[in-house]
């Protein structure tokens, strides 16, 4: 299926020749049920936030790590390198490793979840934002990985007034050798809910100190709900990044982190945005100096938008704003829910992948399953994408709605093509697009 794309005022995008042709340059992965041979069951259930990175076996390989929050648990699937076909013609490289899924005693996981080496021992670690059942209490757990295997869990705790706790960010913001973990979420304040992102740091000796960045009173009822990371501006201090908090309301929380704000890192700033659930940084105009935001715009269901900073890292004052419609000339693709940046040919110039978690129906006649849009970006002075963008299923085979919602990109089959990795949240599956690109012999 095909869809279309306009600007702010409505116009169609640069009709060139679309690169992406369903189905030659992707092709569904159905990482779950006999599809596999049986080999990766139960890899879900009710999926939600996912990790792509070199879980297990520190062989290059991006591996897959998986929230299941109506089963408290956590899957891992190895990548196995083989990407071999099944009878059915589908080819399935994931297989969950012993042990998986991985429970967090007694807490329920969020939705969330990051993979970075939080001890330094070459192995990345799980960390994610999780429910208590026996404090009533947000924390950020931290699942060990030890090898290739994942044990007790140790905790973080959150500010006990938090009423929310949903994506979680990990990096050394500022550059001091320890990690630190950004939340975002949102607190109670008064009789409405705001949303709040908060900062733990990591000390030098042990432990984490805690910064509360909450929205100020006129910011709308929220929930802070998907959290990224980059270079807003050209840095002054190479590898300080900032950190854009996306909400359910017509704002954005922007931490900047350059010039450095002391043991706080990072300088708040409220902007004007769309109610979104994913939300990722790209550059996408050629020659660009600073960043952009590629945002699943929630409050309008059926488009996403582009954001473009300036100089001081304010991504509204100059009004401009890309609309990109999610259609394809009979069917709204509807509920865009994850965002995500990554390289789909070799032009070296940024695409945009959004899952939309309900809307058109892979096949005439069939129920609204959703699926994935992928645009290819075009690298030009104006940041545009090539139109119509291209529709991909994410579970051919279901029935029902799989109802997509988080995506990731990777090299999964390092053939050195990015591919696309999304969960199905209805039907407990993991779908992994492999990129065709080199298959179908280019465009």
């Amino acid at each position: 299926m095909i869809l279309s794309a306009a600007n702010a005022n409505g116009r169609a995008q640069n009709p060139d020749p679309p690169l992406f042709q369903t189905p030659r340059i992707f092709a569904s992965v159905r990482t779950s049920g006999t599809d596999c041979h049986n080999e990766v069951v139960n890899t879900a259930t009710y999926p939600e936030g996912l990790v792509v990175a070199n879980l297990v076996g520190n062989d290059s390989k991006p591996d897959v790590a998986v929230v299941n929050p109506a089963t408290w648990n956590v899957s891992v699937l190895r990548n196995t390198g083989t990407w071999k076909a099944t009878p059915l013609g589908i080819p399935c490289g994931l297989e969950p490793i012993a042990g998986s899924p991985f429970s967090i005693e007694d807490h329920i996981p969020v939705r969330d979840i990051d993979a970075v080496d939080m001890d330094a021992d070459l192995d990345l670690d799980l960390v994610l934002p999780v429910y208590s059942l026996i404090t009533s209490a947000f924390r950020v757990a931290i699942l060990k990985n030890n090898g290739g295997t994942f044990g007790t869990p140790e905790f973080i705790d959150l500010p006990a007034d938090m009423n929310s706790a949903v994506a979680v960010l990990v990096d050394d913001f500022n550059v001091d050798g320890r990690k630190d973990v950004v939340v975002a979420g949102s607190k109670t304040s008064g009789t409405q809910q705001k949303a709040r992102a908060v900062l733990l740091r990591g000390l030098a000796t042990s432990g984490y100190a805690t910064t509360v960045f909450d929205v100020s009173p006129t910011f709308p009822t929220s929930s802070g709900t998907s959290l990224t990371k980059g270079d807003i501006r050209q840095p002054t201090i190479p590898g300080r990044l900032d950190v854009v908090m996306g909400t359910d309301a017509n704002k954005m929380l922007v931490l900047i982190n350059d010039p450095p704000q002391g043991n706080n890192i990072f300088l708040p700033s409220e902007q004007d945005s769309v109610g979104t659930q994913g939300i990722a940084f790209g550059k996408f105009k050629g020659q660009q100096l600073y960043a952009e935001l590629a945002v699943g715009n929630a409050s309008a269901f059926d488009e996403w938008k582009v954001f473009h900073a300036n100089a001081v890292g304010d991504f509204t004052s100059t009004a401009i704003t890309d609309d990109y419609r999610l259609w394809d000339g009979t069917h709204d693709a509807t509920n865009p829910w994850g965002v995500a940046v990554g390289y789909f040919n070799p032009d070296k110039k940024a695409d945009v992948v959004v899952a939309c978690s309900t809307g058109w129906p892979c096949n005439t006649g069939e129920p609204t399953h959703g699926g994935v849009a992928v645009f290819v970006g075009k690298g030009d002075v104006g940041g545009t994408f090539l139109a119509p963008g291209a529709l991909f299923c994410t579970d051919p085979n279901s029935n029902a709605s799989p109802k997509p919602r988080y995506v990731k990109v990777s090299d999964m089959n390092q053939d050195g093509f990015d591919d696309i990795v999304v969960t199905n949240t209805d039907d407990g599956t993991v779908c992994v697009l492999l990129n065709a690109y080199l298959a179908s012999g280019g465009y």
